[in-house]
């Protein structure tokens, strides 16, 4: 026990600064996963649009009869898809000369 120092002192300098490293590195950490997880969307929205290609080409074989048609239709309006945007920002007050 030099300069008053003891092991129990130590472990919990320790401890304390293994706890602020882990802080600190945590929002890097964060980021790095959601980037991870973000890369992976691109190639599985991919793999959905491909089975709505082969869905499309599925529900043609209703053809056939008038309720078969309608579902057709139905199918198709439900395909579109509908880009809502976001609101339009308000416009800032012109200044007065």
């Amino acid at each position: 026990m030099a300069y008053g120092i003891t092991a129990a002192a130590v472990q919990e300098l320790t401890d304390e600064s293994d706890d602020y490293a882990a802080v600190l590195t945590a929002p890097q950490q964060s980021i790095a996963g959601r980037k991870s997880l973000t890369e992976q969307l691109r190639p599985r929205f991919k793999e959905v649009e491909a089975k709505f290609v082969s869905l499309d080409c599925l529900i043609l074989q209703f053809n056939t009869t008038e309720a078969g048609r309608a579902l057709i239709a139905a199918y198709q309006a439900a395909r579109v898809v509908r880009d809502a945007g976001a609101r339009p920002s308000p416009q800032p007050p012109t200044p007065n000369p």
